[in-house]
């Protein structure tokens, strides 16, 4: 295989060509167009997101979680896959920078899903994931694990607000006894 092909290649992923079929298919009966994307399965995701468009020079490469899927049922496994089709169709066309906003929320009513994957199954694989250290809290009780403390001081509660928001800024908890080497919550 060519060096930039390899590159390409979303690093710790397996192709699913099964899961690409099924994709497509979705596509094909939301649009009733041929879809060119091909979903990889990563072992490494989904603590703070269960899934991931990428355009890439060799093509567009979309990446959900193994263990999201294994926990998931078949509706919540569905609606992770419309949600990165979503952004697949933004980009196609020629829409690629519209990101969770208006256009995104427009064709979300459209096509009948939930702008975020299960925060439950999302929890429960932060949990069992030892290398999440750092808890961060929202104001509405919101969990976040992090692995490291961001360079960036000031955070906010995605799942209270498309945008930074001061008014959901996140407040270190502390770190958890996950450091010290103790088993996972």
């Amino acid at each position: 295989m060519p060096r930039s092909e390899v590159r390409s290649l979303p690093r710790g992923c397996t192709p699913s060509p099964d899961l690409t079929a099924e994709l497509r298919a979705i596509y094909r009966r939301l649009t009733g167009e041929e879809c060119l994307v091909e979903v990889y399965l990563s072992a490494r995701m989904a603590t703070r997101t269960a899934g991931l468009y990428r355009k890439m020079p060799s093509g567009h490469q979309i990446v959900l979680s193994q263990r999201y899927l294994q926990l998931a049922s078949q509706q919540q496994a569905e609606d992770l896959m419309r949600h990165e089709l979503a952004h697949y169709h933004l980009a196609v066309t020629r829409r690629p920078g519209a990101g969770h906003g208006a256009p995104f929320r427009a064709l979300m009513r459209a096509w009948s899903f939930s702008l975020f994957p299960d925060r439950e199954i999302l929890r429960s694989i932060a949990r069992q994931t030892s290398r999440l250290r750092h808890l961060y809290l929202c104001p509405a009780g919101h969990e976040h694990w992090l692995a490291r403390h961001p360079r960036r001081r000031a955070l906010s509660c995605a799942l209270c607000s498309p945008r930074y928001d001061r008014r959901h800024r996140l407040s270190y908890s502390g770190v958890s006894e996950r450091q010290a080497g103790a088993d996972p919550i």
